[in-house]
């Protein structure tokens, strides 16, 4: 044998890589090609498996070619080697006799590795078990790693005190490696698209609200991992059908422990023209009530917190949060009332379709997402239990989300009789979100939002990425930076300094790199909010009464006197806020551009933009 290969596939893409064996102090050097995600064949060889039985069956040695050093002389070198954790070992594939020789290590997620000497790697039998693997598993091979004949003694002494995976507890193993692996990544959502033509599943992980590609899969595997959780980790009453198919539409919650705390998913998923496409979104479903967020640490300013508290410390009158999917409306409106409000003096209810965050000190009531039943039969159960809490004696009530005509009658009448009402609803602004709760869905009347004790504050609110502070980019960086014109516009319409601002770096770095096989840094680590908050004067609610949602706006950001430079944030609006942000070096404008608009296209206005303007012109 000529030369000796150390052979890797990248599961993101299903292409393999191979990194010549180098001697036990050298790392392997991996060098990446792309390639057909079907089985490789092994590199031409004699083929020795008769050979080892038989020196497995007399102790005789086989005498193989001269060949390269192995890429790994001891345990410590295999997991070096390898470059990632492995956890035990696929159990009934390699035959008993040769198991001195060869091993397949569980790397998790579907990913396996094959080790063993080198007559074992290059022998028929090796190929047998890549085809079981690949074919009855649906697991794939990502490297072969040949290792030294000291290195496979001190691997199945380990292998011998571990818990093997056998082929039917698989599907279940997987599923379960992918939530710790999404977990750990800290993303908020499991994106899984099947592709029949392919046989291949995309998964994707949403990470402080930007979508990443994870890895590929067999379609198969993924499918039966999410029957088998369906099985075997379903949530009590949440299950919609009795049998998971990949034929029909289906919701359901799981349940499982991760490092010593409970996580919940909830998972949604229908077929599409050419597969199966589902999301689970994961939810922390016990937790301790220090590990909540209060306002400042979701990235409320010290003004907004200001503005806000005078409603919050009335006994009545509606809060109410609007914003589009994913905005972190619900994460907000759980810091409202375990951390804002005080449940220990107060009794607080909440009307959840389904609840997403068990909040510690509230008295939560659930409806479960039943995609058997017909919407008007879920909204007459929820109108029920809304009624069933006004009859129990509350200080506060939490309606999950206003959505259609019925939920908004019975918030709207909850508030009339003087309590105080947290909600959420769809909106694209604090004005705009007022005028969908009189439009055609929800149609509630305008003279009772504009009630003198019925609105207490309106609030909108994006999710922005926050720079890595570790590895940003200053703003005329040449490559990544903003262009001359926008640096320009900044300084001319928003009176900024370019100079304190910063872009993402696209290639990150160790401290936002998510430490998941799979995954790379793209500069951020974290998000932060985007907030604006009106807080209605008597000539705004006449503007409500009258419908006049122009005359409103106009009112409402004519309050603003600080410029866009300074923390106050009377009057301004969400996109405001996070010019602001760009400014303080927090976040990037060019993220801010794509959750909003460009900033060639906003209007500035309010009293301090006359100044800005005339300051421009000099």
């Amino acid at each position: 044998m000529k030369g000796l290969f150390t052979r890797y596939r990248d599961s993101g893409t299903g292409a393999s890589t191979f990194s010549e064996s180098l001697p036990p102090s050298t790392p392997p050097r991996v060098r990446q090609r792309r390639g057909s995600p079907e089985t490789e064949q092994a590199p031409s060889t004699v083929d020795v498996e008769t050979d080892l039985m038989q020196k497995a069956a007399n102790g005789t040695e086989h005498q193989a070619p001269p060949s390269a050093p192995a890429a790994a002389s001891s345990l410590a070198g295999i997991s070096k080697a390898l470059k990632r954790p492995w956890a035990g070992h696929l159990v009934g594939l390699v035959a008993s006799n040769l198991q001195a020789e060869l091993a397949v290590l569980n790397l998790g997620c579907g990913d396996v590795a094959l080790v063993g000497t080198e007559e074992a790697l290059a022998s028929s039998h090796s190929k047998t078990v890549k085809t079981k693997i690949e074919e009855v598993w649906h697991f794939q091979v990502v490297c072969e790693l040949h290792v030294s004949k000291v290195a496979m003694g001190a691997l199945n002494e380990r292998l011998s005190s571990s818990i093997g995976l056998a082929l039917e507890d698989r599907h279940l193993a997987v599923y379960d490696d992918m939530v710790r692996a999404a977990i750990q990544a800290k993303a908020s959502d499991i994106h899984i698209t099947t592709d029949k033509a392919s046989r291949s599943a995309n998964i994707q992980l949403r990470i402080y609200g930007k979508i990443k590609h994870w890895r590929t899969n067999r379609d198969q595997l993924i499918v039966d991992a999410i029957a088998a959780a369906f099985g075997k980790r379903v949530k009590a009453s949440t299950n919609t059908r009795e049998q998971f198919s990949s034929e029909t539409e289906s919701a359901f919650m799981t349940q499982q422990l991760v490092q010593g705390v409970q996580w919940e998913g909830r998972f949604n998923g229908r077929p599409y023209i050419t597969g199966y496409a589902g999301v689970m979104r994961m939810l922390e479903s016990d937790p301790k009530i220090e590990s909540i967020p209060d306002l400042k640490q979701l990235g409320y300013s010290k003004s907004h917190i200001e503005l806000i508290t005078p409603a919050v410390e009335r006994n009545y009158g509606l809060i109410i949060i609007f914003g589009s999917t994913g905005s972190g409306k619900s994460t907000t409106l759980r810091t409202f009332m375990v951390k804002v409000t005080d449940p220990s003096s107060m009794k607080v209810y909440t009307a959840e379709n389904p609840a997403e965050y068990v909040m510690p000190g509230i008295v939560q009531f659930s409806l479960p997402v039943d995609v058997n039943l017909e919407s008007a039969v879920i909204q007459q159960k929820f109108t029920s239990l809304l009624r069933d809490l006004m009859r129990m004696d509350p200080d506060a009530l939490m309606v999950g989300e206003v959505r259609d005509y019925e939920t908004g009658r019975m918030t709207a009448e909850f508030t009339q009789t003087g309590h105080r009402c947290y909600t959420t609803a769809h909106g694209e602004g604090c004005v705009d979100g007022l005028s969908r709760l009189c439009g055609g869905e929800i149609r509630m009347p305008p003279d009772t939002l504009a009630g003198s004790k019925f609105l207490s504050a309106s609030l909108y609110q994006r999710l922005l990425p926050k720079l890595c502070h570790h590895c940003k980019l200053p703003a005329n960086h040449p490559e990544h930076g903003l262009s001359a014109r926008k640096q320009a516009l900044l300084r001319s319409k928003f009176d900024l300094d370019p100079g304190s601002m910063f872009v993402a770096n696209p290639e990150g770095c160790s401290h936002c790199q998510p430490d998941v096989t799979g995954l790379k840094g793209n500069g951020t680590q974290g998000v932060t909010v985007a907030v604006e908050v009106l807080l209605p004067t008597a000539e705004m609610r006449s503007c409500i009464a009258r419908r006049d949602w122009p005359g409103l706006d106009q009112l409402w950001r004519a309050q603003r006197v600080a410029g866009y430079g300074e923390s106050d944030m009377l009057g301004k609006t969400a996109f405001e806020h996070a010019i602001w942000l760009v400014s303080q070096g927090v976040v990037s404008l060019k993220d801010v551009e794509a959750e909003f608009e460009p900033i060639e296209a906003y209007e500035v206005r309010g009293q301090k933009a006359i100044a800005t303007s005339i300051r421009s012109m000099a």
